[in-house]
């Protein structure tokens, strides 16, 4: 599929999820599916707890997490649904190489 993030290695998946382990220059490694679907079951507050996680490593520069505020933006997940917000968060994720953040921007500016 598309390349990884720097510091970012795919592990294997599990339950039909693909994920990703994440070396975070603020912490120590950890695994997160690729894809913000796995978090959809959660409550409205764990996802809001999520996405403030994801955006504390995001505005670290982390590729992965600033591809995942896209999605929460995008979709809606645990924030108020924003095409203009994904496609920034999109932009900043695509610029370090993360592949499928070029996807989705190039999807989103279809709507938008």
């Amino acid at each position: 599929m598309g390349e990884l993030p720097f510091g970012a290695s795919e592990q294997p998946a599990t339950k039909r999820r693909r994920q990703v382990e994440v070396v975070s220059p603020v912490g120590p490694a950890f695994s997160v599916p690729l894809s913000i679907q796995a978090s959809m079951s959660q409550s409205p507050q764990a996802m809001c707890h999520e996405v403030q996680f994801y955006k504390h490593l995001a505005n670290g520069g982390c590729a992965l997490a600033q591809f995942r505020m896209g999605l929460a933006y995008e979709q809606g997940s645990g924030v108020g649904r924003d095409l203009r917000t994904a496609a920034e968060w999109y932009s900043l994720s695509a610029a370090q190489g993360f592949a499928h953040a070029s996807q989705r921007l190039a999807a989103i500016h279809q709507q938008i």
